[in-house]
């Protein structure tokens, strides 16, 4: 995704329409990476506009996020629970996120780092922030992997997300760093 589909343009809107027609026929939408350098205004106005979703764009913050018990998607639970629990990264999180749709939040008691690099909690407000969605659309999926540095942990959501065997990740040889 680039950052120009959440600006209000002629070709944003026809590939909008595009995408929301793929989602909503069974196709699953996943936004990381570009989505996160985008204007939040933007996001949130194409959010609600696109899909009347109710997420809105949060804090970003490096920090560590935990695996929700509660998240469901178009996987089977068990492979859901071969998700990492934990997972540290910068994060762009979402606000308003239904908790079967919260794949991975920031928990309470959460640390961060403060401009000049030292421990800090991670303000109370933030807490419970989304930094993985992924809900159901019409017949297909809507993704948020809000995941700033790009971490290993990312593509196995993805592979996730896309119903795609985890297996692979596991018997691999960065199997030892999850």
């Amino acid at each position: 995704m680039v950052p120009q589909l959440f600006k209000a343009r002629m070709d944003s809107d026809r590939i909008t329409r595009w995408l929301r027609q793929y989602v909503y026929g069974g196709g699953t939408l996943i936004f990381c990476d570009e989505a996160m350098h985008a204007v939040p205004d933007h996001v949130n106005h194409w959010l609600h506009d696109t899909w009347g979703s109710r997420w809105r764009v949060g804090s970003t913050r490096s920090t560590e996020v935990v695996r929700s018990g509660d998240a469901v998607g178009p996987i089977n639970a068990g492979q859901l629970t071969d998700l990492p629990l934990r997972w540290h990264s910068g994060f762009t999180g979402l606000r308003n996120v239904h908790t079967q749709d919260a794949w991975y939040r920031v928990p309470a008691g959460a640390m961060c780092l403060d401009k000049r690099g030292r421990p800090k909690p991670v303000p109370v407000h933030e807490y419970n922030q989304t930094a993985v969605a992924f809900a159901t659309e019409g017949e297909g999926w809507l993704g948020w992997i809000g995941d700033n540095d790009g971490q290993p942990e990312q593509e196995m959501v993805i592979a996730a997300m896309l119903k795609l065997d985890l297996a692979e990740w596991y018997d691999s040889d960065c199997s030892g760093s999850f």
